[in-house]
């Protein structure tokens, strides 16, 4: 019983740090535009939330 809660539990986690992640990604991105940073650092952030 306790595997098949753990599991569960997995998904939700999974789940959860997938929306913070696309969440986080669109933050950075409007900063990005609204900024006019360089498209360098705008690249590696990107990279990195969807990696």
């Amino acid at each position: 019983m306790s595997n098949v809660k753990d599991s569960s539990r997995g998904a939700v986690q999974v789940n959860d740090v997938r929306r913070l992640r696309r969440s986080a990604v669109e933050a950075l991105q409007r900063e990005r535009i609204g900024q006019s940073e360089p498209p360098g650092r705008g690249i590696v952030l990107v990279r990195q939330g969807s990696g």
